[in-house]
Formats: structure tokens, sequence, C-alpha cells
């Protein structure tokens, strides 16, 4: 019964994604405009992040299982937080995580379920791999040398496939995972460095290139700003490898870009594009961009008044006037932000779910910036929140409990590999 009816929602060009929740087939979700992003699946089912949770139109509804892109976002927040507050409170999630991603690591670094057109997914999987190898270096040396393992295969893959770059928004992602292995080569193997930095110097040539006088990111056919802020992302962790000023130079002109271009000053919203609805990830990458040329710029290319303006988007000045984590969690019983927010202060109007994608820059944002968010006090509260543990203590759930980690897969996809 339940492929027909997937066929014919198919032809009325509704969801395509998972239908069930507890077994029975929902309503609301085949008759409901969804998210039509591919999903890539492994090989078997683990204990592993899931790709995201379904809202019904007033609450979460159901689940679809772990891919190669959303949870591996989280991952790699999972692992910022870790090693930023030196917290070991998601390394269970994370050592499971790990655990599917190596089972699904073919011997000549190809992963189960990808072909060599998705960068982006295999620029995540080594950055999280890199993560995990400085993360475990010295609690769990072990784990270490065995993630330590998986990233040489997909790094040497990596470097076959993708050593000439271009200026497409998916190369930053590889960019920001060859910036995180030299990172751990520097511990591990200082042969590798110079030519790995020889390849990430010819990355941000390439992307340096392509930038335009007013600091756009000319990223061929994308100009969302997501694309913007992941290329601000990788260059400003390749600067580390290089200490090249003119990287910060560069990202610094985008940030002045994006603020003449895709910035409400009086909200602190970061603008998606031509549309009127903002999105929780948006402002947390703005904000990992800001606090990173802070640091690295010693204090000198300081933007703390937009840090702060587009944190309290999020839980003060918004156009519905609410705190979307304390809304979330007083009317939902889950502790995150809705996903998006348009204009007209409508919640969660455009998709009905909330990815990992996203929860993974929350963490990766809070941790970078801990003393915003450990002990802040909305307006819409009356008293204040550490809006990042809080957050760890909800992810942790099933999501049968609006949480993000399971141990079971609800809905089996092809394991045809697939191009991204």
């Amino acid at each position: 019964m339940i492929k027909p009816i997937k066929k014919f929602a198919d032809r009325l060009g509704l969801t395509s994604i998972p239908l069930l929740v507890n077994g029975y087939i929902s309503l609301k979700k085949l008759f409901r405009k969804n998210d039509t992003t591919p999903v890539y699946k492994g090989k078997e089912s683990s204990s592993n992040w899931i790709r995201c949770l379904y809202w019904n139109g007033s609450d979460w509804e159901g689940y679809s299982s772990h891919d190669w892109r959303y949870s591996i976002e989280l991952q790699e927040g999972a692992l910022y937080f870790a090693i930023e507050l030196n917290n070991n409170s998601l390394d269970y999630e994370i050592k499971n995580e790990f655990d599917y991603i190596h089972k699904n690591i073919n011997k000549d670094g190809t992963i189960v379920g990808l072909s060599d057109t998705c960068e982006y997914e295999y620029g995540l999987i080594l950055s999280s791999l890199a993560l995990g190898v400085l993360r475990f270096n010295k609690i769990n040396p072990v784990l270490s040398n065995k993630l330590y393992q998986d990233m040489k295969k997909v790094y040497n893959y990596i470097k076959s496939q993708w050593e000439i770059p271009n200026n497409l928004s998916d190369y930053s992602l590889i960019l920001r995972g060859l910036a995180n292995t030299y990172k751990v080569f520097s511990l591990k193997n200082k042969n590798e460095l110079t030519p790995l930095k020889a390849l990430i110097k010819k990355y941000v040539e390439i992307f340096k290139n392509n930038q335009d006088k007013d600091g756009f990111w000319d990223l061929g056919s994308s100009t969302l700003v997501q694309a913007q802020l992941k290329r601000n992302i990788a260059i400003l962790l390749a600067y580390d490898t290089t200490l090249n000023p003119s990287y910060l130079e560069a990202v610094k002109n985008n940030v002045e870009w994006i603020l003449k271009n895709r910035w409400d000053n009086s909200t602190g919203c970061v603008k998606w594009g031509s549309t009127d609805y903002f999105f929780e990830c948006h402002q947390m990458w703005f904000m990992i961009v800001l606090k990173y040329l802070y640091d690295k710029s010693n204090g000198r290319l300081n933007y703390a008044l937009e840090l702060k303006k587009a944190w309290t988007f999020l839980t003060d000045n918004n156009y519905a006037n609410i705190d979307l984590y304390l809304h979330n969690y007083k009317n939902n019983g889950a502790f995150f932000s809705y996903r998006e927010i348009d204009s007209r202060g409508n919640i969660q109007s455009h998709y009905n779910f909330k990815g990992t994608y996203e929860t993974g820059s929350a963490l990766w944002g809070m941790a970078l910036n801990y003393e915003l968010v450990k002990k802040h006090k909305s307006i819409h509260s009356d008293k204040p929140h550490n809006y990042l543990l809080k957050q760890i203590e909800q992810i942790k759930k099933p999501p049968e409990k609006n949480g993000f980690f399971t141990k079971k897969d609800l809905v089996r996809y092809p394991r045809k590999k697939v191009k991204c």
C-alpha cells in the first residue's frame, strides 16, 4: 500500500521522503511540500545521528534517518563543541557515528553511497575524521589512531579526485577538510605538511581570484548567503596553515558585502537571498565567521555588535517576537530553535523539518561564542539559560523524544551510489 501512495505523491510533486510515523502513513506529510534534498545512505544501520525531525504544522512528528550531509554536519558541530569546551557530553554519540563512518569507508577511501561528484560530503567527512583524531588524541589513543587511518584513506582519495580546485561552492567543504587535516599532520606526519600546504594555498588562491571587488564570492550559479559563509569559514580555517593576512582581508571584505546586501541591521537577521524567510543556521555561520575573524586578527577585525545582534535575532528581536528556543521548548518539549521564520512572524511555514544540518551549526556557533550564550536571558524569559548545554541534553535523546540520535532506522533507502 505504501509504494502506490508514494508514487502518487511523487506525480503530484509532493514529498518523496519518509511518510511513516510510528509505522503508519502520515497524511500530513503526504500532502505537504517537503524537503527535497537528496539523501545519500551508507550500507547498514547503526547507532548514529539522524537526518531530520519532521514538523506536522503544530508539533514534531517522525524523522528521517542518517545521511552523508546533514548527519555529518551534526558530527562536525558536536566535535567542535567537544574540542572548544573540552566537554565529553557527546563523546558516546560521536564514537558511534565514527563507527558507522568506518564501516562505510572502502580501502581506496571512497564512501559507500557517494559518487565522485560529492565534493561537499567528502569534505565534511574528512573534516570530521580530522577533528576526531584531535579530539581523542590524548583521551582515547586507540580510537584516535583508527580515525587517523580512516582520515588518510579519505584524504588520499580527495587528493586523487580534487587536486585541481575550482570556485564552485562545494569546494569550500574540501578546503575545510584539508585545513583540519593539516592540523592532524602537524602532530602525526610532518612530511605531509609541505605538499598539503601547497594544495591549501592553491585552493585559496582560486577562491580569491574569484572574489569581486565588493567582496562577493563568485561561486558559479550560487548566490545564496550560506555559500558565502561556508567559503569564509573554509578560508579562516586555512589561515591557520599559512598565517597569510590576505586571507583575513578577503573574509572581511565578504563580511562587508553581507552587511550591505544580506543584513537587516534593525533585527540582526542574515537574509538568505531575495526571499523573506530566515534560518537559524545562517545566523550561526555568521557568528562563527565573525568570532574567527576577531580571534585570528587578534581583535583588529571586530564585529562584536553584529555578532551579538545575529544571536539575539534568534532569542529576542525577531519578527515573531519570541525566543525561538524557549518557545519551541515550552510548546513542543524540544530545546532547539525552529528551523526558520519569515518576515510576517510565521515559524516553520516554508519547510516542515528541522535538520541536523542546522543543529551542527548551532553547536559550533554556540561553542565558539560560549560566553554569549551560557547565561543569556532573553526578554521573553524571567531567568537566564545555558542555551548550549540545554540543547546538548535535547539532541542526545531519541527522535521519539525530539532528539537526534537513534539506534535504529525508521526508513530504509536504496544502497545504490548516487550523484550529488
